[in-house]
């Protein structure tokens, strides 16, 4: 299996719609991180119309970080379908790269990636706005569909020749016991002197689009004596930018900015139960939030609004059908009703790049 694996992931191009310092949602990085250990690998990021943001430059030995520059902007995906583009990573690949071993498209299938690289085991990690029949044509030619949810992996239509695979997010935390949060982020602690029954906590980016606001707000307002961490900033838009106003003014939440990932474990401790309060409509229904499995991988329960890609997940984590039923399942939470945290641990570490890396080589199988 070993030399099949390094095989396989012997020499890797990505391209990602996600860049690759976006803001506490790092997954898709670990995976280029993990692959540049069995061989080099080159991440390349949307490209920029500003020349003076054109960089290209080493994370780490064997993995390099490249952001290309693009004359007019596509008003589809990221445009890495440009000639330009494609020439200038062809170049970079070349000098750095030599023959591919695989190549991954990340949230957008870019075909032009399956015909240049023909001998390439070809990956497209599907978006959480992934349209299975619509989408057809640009990625019926790829080796490898990863699907975030039984619905997008359901729909694929049977024209579809190559493999497909359930697949959710991962996480790097590290499990560490229950632990004061750094004061550069909470000075004089959690409760400032009052008593709170628990500490419920979120932590990703906040955008109205996604967040369910009136459901967070509603909990904040009903639980008086839970106290709310909220960790993350907003996505710049005027709808968030004043719900993040009103959170602010929440006695019972604290917003907590600017933490960076490594710093996330320290903070997840302190809480009893990691929330996700997604919005239910088409915004949501494609995605798998890596929030999950960052509070899983501190041994913390989660309670989420009912969400296809996270139901899937049974037992490990508990389903809230209404306002008021995550409003009750907060309030009546104990410790037995709660996964055993050993147990979400554990399923957090088959969660990460390295194993999933596996599974993906015995479904691809070996290169020739």
């Amino acid at each position: 299996m070993k030399s099949n694996f390094q095989g396989i992931w012997s020499s890797n191009l990505i391209l990602s719609d996600i860049p690759w310092d976006y803001y506490l949602n790092p997954c898709p990085i670990f995976y280029a991180e993990e692959l540049s250990n069995y061989g080099p690998t080159l991440w390349v990021n949307p490209p920029t119309r500003n020349p003076g943001k054109v960089k290209i430059f080493f994370k780490k030995k064997n993995l390099l970080i490249f952001t290309p520059i693009i004359f007019k902007r596509s008003a589809y995906d990221s445009g890495f379908g440009k000639i330009e583009v494609r020439l200038q990573v062809r170049i970079i690949a070349s000098i750095f790269l030599g023959p591919r071993s695989s190549v991954w498209s990340i949230s957008t299938a870019y075909s032009h990636l399956v015909e240049e690289n023909p001998k390439a085991r070809s990956i497209f990690w599907t978006g959480d706005f992934f349209s299975p029949e619509q989408e057809l044509k640009s990625y019926k030619e790829f080796d490898l569909l990863l699907c975030l949810t039984p619905i997008t992996h359901d729909n694929i239509p049977k024209e579809f020749k190559g493999k497909k695979i359930h697949f959710h997010m991962c996480s790097q935390l590290s499990f560490k016991e229950k632990s004061p949060i750094p004061s550069k982020y909470f000075p004089g602690g959690p409760s400032d002197g009052r008593v709170f029954k628990k500490i419920v906590g979120y932590v990703g980016t906040l955008s109205d689009r996604r967040v369910d606001f009136d459901l967070l707000f509603y909990l904040i307002d009903s639980l008086p004596l839970v106290f709310f961490i909220i960790v993350g900033v907003g996505d710049g838009s005027k709808s968030t930018e004043k719900k993040i106003s009103l959170l602010k003014n929440k006695s019972n939440a604290r917003l907590i900015e600017g933490v960076e990932y490594n710093d996330l474990p320290e903070i997840i401790s302190e809480f009893d139960l990691g929330l996700i309060p997604y919005k239910t409509d088409h915004a949501n229904i494609g995605t798998c939030p890596t929030k999950f499995i960052d509070y899983s991988n501190i041994g913390k329960p989660t309670i989420s609004t009912k969400l296809p890609g996270l139901e899937k997940f049974g037992d490990l984590i508990l389903i809230a059908n209404s306002h008021d039923d995550f409003r009750i399942m907060i309030e009546t939470f104990s410790a037995k009703d709660s996964p055993d945290a050993r147990k979400l641990i554990k399923f957090a570490s088959a969660s990460a790049p390295h194993s999933f890396l596996r599974k993906f080589t015995k479904v691809l199988g070996t290169n020739n």
